[in-house]
């Protein structure tokens, strides 16, 4: 069941090992399930252990941005770090984000992947990623009292050293993070995983 904004602060380490296959992910909102396009637990592939997160995506859903899932951290101090491997098939588009409950939200730490493999920050392409192997990726912003208006992000790709982006700049009147999203954007049949979700506050 998902948190609610009087519930306390989020923490995650779901690598969904205890989630059965088929079911969905404990803990997350999951929108736009519709026919093939499903966000399921399944043994086809996992980072480490035997499961991970499969979201598969399809044409002519009600939106691009469907199917996807979200959390509802509830935290509003300290410096936040959420860390998760990701594995994308040919075509795939990826899509994170960190948002407030502002109207209009304000959105704090964000990236995407395209479908040509190419990691996206503030529109502008820094990397480029490999299609059908594991990568690890963790970004870390501080919330409250800590915000700076800037967050990290740290890519490891297969056989590399880990890749650091620092400085990189979000809403600086970010204050909270109520809602934490893993989209699919694709508009034909792809698909995504999602393994080792990990969601932890270090308190000043």
């Amino acid at each position: 069941r998902p948190q609610r904004a009087t519930a306390a602060p989020l923490s995650l380490n779901d690598g969904f090992e205890t989630t059965p296959v088929g079911a969905g992910p404990d803990q997350a909102v999951v929108y736009g399930e519709k026919g093939t396009a499903t966000i399921r637990v399944t043994a086809e592939t996992a980072a480490s252990g035997e499961r991970s997160l499969r979201i598969e995506d399809a044409p002519g859903l009600d939106y691009v941005f469907n199917p996807h899932l979200w959390y509802v951290p509830n935290i509003h101090a300290g410096v936040v770090t959420c860390s998760f491997d990701l594995r994308l098939g040919e075509g795939a588009i990826f899509w994170h984000e960190w948002r407030d409950q502002s109207n209009p939200y304000r959105v704090g730490p964000s990236f995407s992947v395209n479908a040509a493999g190419q990691l996206i920050i503030a529109q502008k392409p820094v990397l480029t990623v490999p299609h059908d192997q594991w990568l690890h990726l963790e970004a870390s912003c501080g919330l409250g009292p800590q915000a700076t208006g800037q967050w990290s992000l740290t890519v490891t790709l297969p056989g590399r050293p880990p890749q650091r982006f620092d400085r990189l700049e979000c809403n600086p009147k970010l204050r909270s993070l109520m809602w934490l999203g893993f989209v699919s954007n694709a508009e034909e049949k792809t698909l995504i995983y999602l393994d080792n979700i990990k969601l932890s506050t270090v308190q000043p």
